[in-house]
């Protein structure tokens, strides 16, 4: 993260942006303004902007006529007006006029100051003027020129496109709390503080502008985001469908653009996929209403439970456990882990949302080895509820890492196994919600093959569901593919002689939850707070285990959660909610 706002060449010159205009007037009785301005001929031609009055008193008798103006299109004899509305303007005025207007930075749009900015020659002025004081245009951009591949790269793996198109002004940004995220194209580096200047003088919420400069390449894939403008400031709290989410921005990974996708998704695990309107294939053969019955049957009378191996700051979390289901949260990130159990200690959901810090597969076998896929068919442990009460438990595994979850399918290998369920005793269903990326028809033809190397299988789970979530670029889109586990994937005796079970017991003291980062290289306790659990993982959100996070392993630098998109509902903007405008 570079701390350091614009240097001086690069600072906005607001004085730069004045403008003078003559806007055709109609001279008015006082008495006749509001009919004229309501009537439909005319409403459509009056000029209006924020800050600036449509009717001024005419300076010639103040007390008896006044001016109204009109759009500029209109032209001074009104030769711009459709016939009708010509004649009733004519009909209506004492007399025809012109107003000298003068827009200053501050009664501009943002659109209309980025144009200049852009493309009317003001920010080549500043850019110029820059130069003239010894910086290049190279400096101003800080040497970080990108080239047209890296930009696809880059729309591609955080969705957040915000850069409009090529000459184009930027067109929206994504919102977090009082951060703006902005995604700009390589022609528009050149006035980047600039630009973030304006998103900040026009947006009274927003104290801090950044802009991503790479692609997500380092461990937790992270952003590595340039400070535009505002303050340094990177600890975000953001409301989403009535929940609170506090997040580092520059240390975890989230996206705006996921919020229609956890509700959704939440919704879906706990109706036990009743039917929706969403889009979506079935197995091949079936409708997708006929495999959603499938998946709804293996749900009925169930209580679901959620493992989360890419949970972020513990979005999905948070929401599923509002609907009072068990979440075992996991993500590799160790502020991850500190954020899912901050923010299910905001949203009250604490003794539900168990937060783990591990590799993605070690948590998938942890979660069936140490906690028994939370008791098997019958759940919970014993002497916690009466036998007569136990419940069946659907189990449910979110994957929400779609360049690769595909490639982490075989964690779920021999699952059954390393819970101790013996081959004569039926499991609990296992479904699977795994989000990637296709750019085929159907989608997860793309993906077949890899899916069917890591379950080890010949071809795709039988009972099935894909949906589209987004289209994130063009011929780019993102899916959940929904799946029950096949019971021979589950049962897979290969899979645990070779498993290395990296989960180890650790005597390292309990952290408490203060939100304090535990060392990248240490022990993570699995429990979010201090205090003990039982082994079923009910109760507080504390002490299941500590466990050790693997490191040097192939899938460490992988196994974390990248979410997906940027939502147009908390999307921000320059003056609406999801434009520039």
């Amino acid at each position: 993260m570079d701390p350091s706002p614009a240097s001086e060449t690069a600072v906005l010159d607001r004085s730069a942006f004045s403008e003078t205009i003559e806007l055709p007037a109609l001279r008015l009785e006082k008495a006749k303004c509001d009919p004229t301005v309501k009537n439909p001929l005319l409403k459509d031609f009056v000029f209006r902007r924020p800050k600036i009055k449509p009717i001024l008193h005419d300076p010639t008798d103040p007390q008896k006529f006044r001016l109204l103006l009109l759009k500029e299109e209109a032209g001074k004899d009104l030769s711009g007006l459709p016939d009708d509305s010509k004649s009733f303007a004519e009909s209506a005025a004492e007399s025809l006029t012109s107003v000298p207007l003068t827009f200053t930075y501050d009664e501009m749009s943002a659109e209309e100051v980025l144009r200049k900015l852009l493309f009317e020659g003001v920010g080549r002025r500043q850019e110029r003027d820059g130069k003239e004081e010894g910086e290049t245009a190279e400096e101003v951009e800080g040497g970080r020129r990108s080239t047209k591949t890296e930009e696809k790269e880059n729309a591609g793996d955080d969705e957040n496109e915000t850069g409009g198109e090529p000459g184009e002004i930027p067109q929206s940004f994504e919102t977090v709390g009082h951060i703006a995220h902005l995604n700009l194209r390589k022609e528009h580096l050149p006035f980047k503080f600039q630009i973030g200047q304006v998103v900040l003088d026009k947006n009274a919420h927003i104290r801090t502008v950044v802009n991503k400069r790479s692609n997500l390449k380092n461990e937790f894939r992270t952003m590595d985001l340039e400070l535009l403008a505002g303050v340094a400031d990177f600890s975000a709290e953001t409301k989403e469908n009535g929940l609170t989410f506090a997040i580092q921005y520059d240390k975890v990974y989230w996206n705006s653009r996921l919020q229609a996708e956890r509700s959704r998704l939440s919704d879906t695990i706990a109706t036990g996929f009743l039917p929706t309107d969403s889009s979506e294939s079935g197995e091949s053969g079936k409708s997708g209403s006929e495999t959603r019955a499938l998946l709804e049957a293996a749900c009925k009378g169930k209580v679901p439970v959620v493992c989360d191996l890419f949970a972020g700051a513990g979005a999905f979390a948070i929401y599923l456990a509002k609907r009072g289901i068990e979440v075992f949260a996991n993500d590799l990130n160790p502020v991850g882990t500190e954020g899912i159990t901050e923010n299910a200690m905001k949203n009250k959901v604490s003794s539900l949302v168990h937060p783990l810090n591990m590799d993605a597969r070690a948590a998938a076998r942890h979660f069936s080895e140490a906690l028994g896929l939370l008791g098997g068919q019958e759940g919970g442990c014993e002497g916690e509820e009466k036998q007569s009460e136990k419940k069946e438990r659907v189990v449910h595994f979110i994957m929400n890492l779609p360049e690769l979850s595909v490639d982490f399918l075989d964690a779920f290998r021999g699952l059954y196994n390393f819970a101790g369920i013996p081959a004569s005793a039926p499991g609990p269903p296992c479904i699977v919600h795994c989000y990637f990326f296709s750019r085929s028809d159907p989608a997860e033809e793309e993906a077949k093959g890899r899916i069917c190397t890591a379950l080890g299988t010949a071809e795709l789970p039988p009972v099935r569901l894909c949906e589209e979530v987004r289209s994130v670029a063009p011929n780019k889109r993102m899916y959940c593919l929904h799946f029950i586990l096949p019971e021979l994937v589950l049962r897979d005796s290969s899979a645990s002689s070779q498993s290395s079970r990296a989960v180890a017991s650790s005597s390292m003291p309990a952290q408490s939850g203060s939100g304090k980062r535990p060392p990248a290289a240490e022990t993570s306790e699995v429990g979010g707070e201090s205090g003990g659990v039982s082994a079923c993982g009910g109760g507080t959100n504390s002490g299941l285990k500590k466990v050790r996070r693997t490191e040097g392993t192939e899938e460490t630098a992988e196994a974390h959660r990248v979410g997906g998109e940027l939502s147009a509902e908390p999307g921000g903007s320059i003056e609406q909610p999801t434009t520039m405008e």
